[in-house]
Order: structure tokens, then C-alpha cells, then sequence
């Protein structure tokens, strides 16, 4: 299979520095709110007024957060402050979708709120897989071919996979941290190591979360594209995430392929050079990053 077109193209800078703005606001707020930005109420209760923020914590279904008594000014205003922050996100985030911005729905998004309040991504906790990838399309200002992150198995159940590190794929190990158990994948270590801030535009959210290294995340995806376990559409997904962030990396941020090759593990390097046939069939428009493939030491 030839490529015909290029893997990616890259956004406008406006659009990028719109994406920059919302990125550098979101960082400067701290907690976020959950759900829509919601509107403030004044409630009567047991002979005293309060305020609430009403709000949908999911499509169909209100929530209420106490903000504070009647009289407390400073409260209201902060709240005040706070769901204005949100609504303009939310705009910010719907513009984005419309530019070509990777965004994922609001069930990826109430997940991803929740951790960040639990402060979760400061602990070492990492966003992996296709979403990981769509942010990292977004960091880089390009667009490019991305498949749907999470499933959601019912009306309001979403089902988010946990992995940890482990010799065999698919093993169980327990995470006391989190009281929940994860799957096992072979050198998920190496991937972690150097993971960087970034966000996931999810929903009407901008959410600040760790990404894996992207020079990592290409040599982990084409060994994830060699396991003979995995579907043969989630293996063509991996390796078409591989060489697209490669060539990303390479034409935009002149990196070398060469180093972080090296630095990785044996058994990475070997699943690389048994793909280069398929990968250089993706980079017939991009003859730099081809010729970054090829020069690869055996």
C-alpha cells in the first residue's frame, strides 16, 4: 500500500495559538468544574438562603454544587468567576473541534475531570493509547487520521482500561494507589519514563494531563503493531500512529529518529526494523522521515 497523500497537515498558526491560549489558561485555574459550567441558583432552606451551582454532570441527568450561604459574596463571586472560565472553554474547545482539533466526547471528559481533581496525573498517572496520540496531534498543531479512543458499553457506563508495567500482555496486577487492578504490558516502563504535561481537549473541557514521551510512544507502537494477539485493524492503527508522530517529530522538530532509537529496548528495536517495508509504505510523501527509517542501524 502507497500513501498518497501526506500522513498530517498542519493547522493555521491562529488556530495554534488559539489552542496555546486555552492550553496556558487551563493551567492557571487548578480544580475544574465538572460537567456543563452550570448557572448559579439561590435556594431557601430551614430559614436561610444558600447558592448552588445546578449543573449536568452528564447529558440528562442535573447535579447540584453548594457554593455557599446567601451572604457570602466572596463565594458567589469566585463561582461567578469560575463558571465564566468554563463557558468560555467551552466555546474555545467547540471552535477547535470545527478547526479540525482532536476531541473527544463528554464521558472521556468526566473521567479525565475527575482525575485531574484528584490531582491523579501529578502522581504519576498517564494518558496512553489513541487518546494520548490525539492530544499529541494537537500539541503539534496537525491533523491527522485518528480513531475513537474509549467505547462506551451502555447508556452511561464508560470502560477505561488500566496498564502497568508487566512481562506478559494481558497479566492482572493489583494498584493499591488507585484499589483497582491493570493490565500488564511488556516495557510500559520504558514508555512512561519522561512523560510530559500536556492537555486533552475532551468535550466542552480543556484538561491538563501527563502524555507519554512521543518519541517513546512511536517505538512502543511499532512494537505493539508486531503482537500477534492484537486485531490486524489495531495493529494497521499502530503503526499508522507510529509513523505519523514520527514524521511529525521529525519534519517540524528536526528531531533525529537515530538516538531515541537506540535508547530503546532490544526487543522495540527489533520490532522496528522487521516493520520497515510497511512503514515505508506510508512515507512515499515524506522523504525525510523515510530516509530517518532507512538510515536505522541493523
Amino acid at each position: 500500500m502507497r500513501a498518497v497523500n501526506p500522513l498530517y497537515r498542519l493547522h493555521d498558526l491562529a488556530y495554534r495559538t488559539q489552542y496555546a491560549q486555552i492550553k496556558e489558561r487551563t493551567y492557571a485555574v487548578g480544580t475544574l468544574l465538572r460537567g456543563t459550567p452550570g448557572t448559579l441558583y439561590k435556594r431557601a432552606g430551614t430559614g436561610h438562603e444558600y447558592w448552588y451551582r445546578v449543573y449536568y454532570p452528564v447529558p440528562g441527568k442535573q447535579g447540584e454544587e453548594f457554593v455557599g450561604s446567601a451572604a457570602d459574596d466572596a463565594a458567589r463571586r469566585a463561582m461567578e468567576d469560575r463558571i465564566a472560565h468554563a463557558e468560555w472553554v467551552v466555546e474555545q474547545v467547540r471552535n477547535l473541534r470545527k478547526l479540525g482539533y482532536q476531541v473527544a466526547d463528554k464521558g472521556v471528559a468526566s473521567v479525565l475531570v475527575e482525575l485531574h481533581n484528584r490531582t491523579l496525573f501529578d502522581s504519576g498517572l498517564v494518558v496512553v493509547g489513541t487518546l494520548a496520540y490525539m492530544s499529541w496531534l494537537n500539541e503539534y498543531g496537525a491533523i491527522a487520521i485518528a480513531a475513537r479512543p474509549l467505547k462506551l458499553p451502555g447508556k452511561e457506563g464508560l470502560r477505561v482500561n488500566v496498564l502497568a508495567p508487566g512481562p506478559e500482555i494481558g497479566g492482572t496486577i493489583a494498584i493499591p494507589e488507585l484499589e483497582w487492578h491493570a493490565q500488564t504490558i511488556p516495557y510500559y516502563d520504558y514508555m512512561l519514563e519522561d512523560s510530559q504535561r500536556a492537555v486533552v481537549l475532551a468535550g466542552g473541557h480543556c484538561i491538563p494531563v501527563s502524555l507519554p514521551n512521543a518519541q517513546r510512544m512511536v517505538w512502543h507502537k511499532l512494537y505493539s503493531s508486531t503482537d500477534a494477539a492484537r486485531s490486524p485493524d489495531k495493529k494497521a492503527k499502530d503503526i499508522l500512529q507510529a509513523v505519523t508522530l514520527a514524521a511529525i517529530l521529525v519534519e517540524q522538530e528536526d528531531l533525529s529518529l537515530k538516538k531515541s532509537f537506540l535508547a530503546a529496548p532490544a526487543p522495540l528495536q527489533a520490532a522496528a526494523l522487521s516493520q520497515r517495508q510497511r512503514i515505508q509504505s506510508f512515507l512515499q510523501p515524506h522523504p525525510q522521515t523515510a530516509a530517518e527509517f532507512a538510515a536505522l542501524p541493523e
